[in-house]
């Protein structure tokens, strides 16, 4: 069901043309090594011109365990997903549920309110929804990878 639910997000995407279009992962043609290509060569261009280049580089600890479930099926509603994938997207995070183990001992089972199930092929698409604004209102070149970000 993921897997239907994931492929549904990406044809959507692909052709409303929703992502930020330096976010580089998951998608087609688009990896690490190609954001990293296009940062050298813009870095190289910037030198060849005289211009300065500043980077700044973001790592959000733990940005998978941080994504708010209300902001996450809010956003996606702007990006005018279908009503039935909206839905299913909430059940599958709703009503989860989590508790620790200490030697033997676990405690008692607390509600999930953010984060996405970490190893689930959905998590990704919804991840790349959760992060695709996040260069808004900058004036820089905002670069995105996953979960992180490159400013130059």
């Amino acid at each position: 069901m993921e897997h239907i639910i994931c492929s549904t997000i990406m044809v959507h995407v692909e052709k409303h043309n929703i992502l930020y279009p330096l976010q580089h992962n998951f998608g087609q043609k688009r990896s690490c090594e190609t954001q990293l290509l296009e940062m050298m060569n813009n870095v190289a261009n910037n030198m060849q011109h005289g211009v300065q280049t500043d980077v700044c580089v973001l790592d959000f600890s733990k940005a998978i365990d941080k994504v708010g479930h209300r902001w996450l099926v809010e956003k996606l509603r702007r990006y005018s997903t279908d009503g039935d994938t909206n839905t299913l997207i909430q059940n599958f995070l709703s009503n989860r549920t989590q508790s620790v183990l200490v030697e033997g001992v676990s405690s008692g089972e607390v509600p999930v309110v953010s984060g996405v199930p970490q190893g689930s092929i959905l998590s990704p698409c919804l991840i790349l929804f959760y992060i695709n604004n996040i260069a808004d209102g900058l004036k820089s070149t905002v670069r995105l990878f996953a979960d992180d970000t490159m400013d130059t």
